[in-house]
């Protein structure tokens, strides 16, 4: 089952997605997140070839590794 969801459900909260949308035979994907002044999702980096129509949570980042030693200069 996918997790890709229509444009129309993600979330407006200025949180970052992953977006993409079908253009010339191919998925394109991009950061994006939702633009409150401009009533729009923002793509990262900027690009005029489409809007979003799917999006997707970013995962969770790995958990940082924990040494016991000082950190090299």
């Amino acid at each position: 089952m996918s997790d890709w969801k229509p444009i129309d459900m993600a979330p407006k909260d200025g949180g970052v997605f992953l977006g993409g949308w079908y253009f010339q035979g191919r998925w394109v994907w991009r950061l994006g997140r939702w633009n409150e002044y401009h009533k729009a999702f923002n793509q990262f980096p900027s690009c005029h070839v489409g809007p979003f129509s799917h999006w997707v949570p970013l995962p969770e980042p790995p958990a940082p590794e924990v040494s016991d030693e000082p950190a090299k200069a």
